[in-house]
């Protein structure tokens, strides 16, 4: 190594301390602020994805719950008709083209 080389390398680090010792929050801002960016990147992640794993979870959940009904339970899932020729609704004065129903779950003694 060379004498040059030495001083640049000293007067480097001296120029750090005194930029550490003056404004430690700004230096403690500066070396921190690449780690701090990357957990402020996985929480946002984190938070986009809670309400997803939430309804996973509920699904779970409501599966465990079906699975110990007896055979005497209708499940319907995710049915829906579209009429060709649309009812008249005479309680709201319009048609209706389509029904849907998300989930009906009956026990065997309510079907009609």
């Amino acid at each position: 190594m060379t004498i040059s080389y030495l001083v640049d390398n000293y007067q480097g680090k001296s120029n750090r301390y005194q930029f550490i010792t003056s404004n430690v929050d700004e230096a403690v801002k500066q070396s921190a602020h690449h780690s701090l960016s990357e957990l402020e990147r996985k929480k946002a992640i984190i938070d986009n994805l809670n309400s997803f794993i939430y309804g996973a979870l509920g699904e779970q959940k409501v599966v465990k719950a079906l699975e110990n009904l007896s055979d005497e339970y209708l499940l319907i899932n995710d049915f829906s008709v579209s009429f060709s020729t649309a009812i008249y609704n005479r309680k709201e004065n319009d048609y209706i083209k389509s029904v849907q129903l998300t989930t009906f779950l009956s026990h065997h003694q309510e079907y009609f």
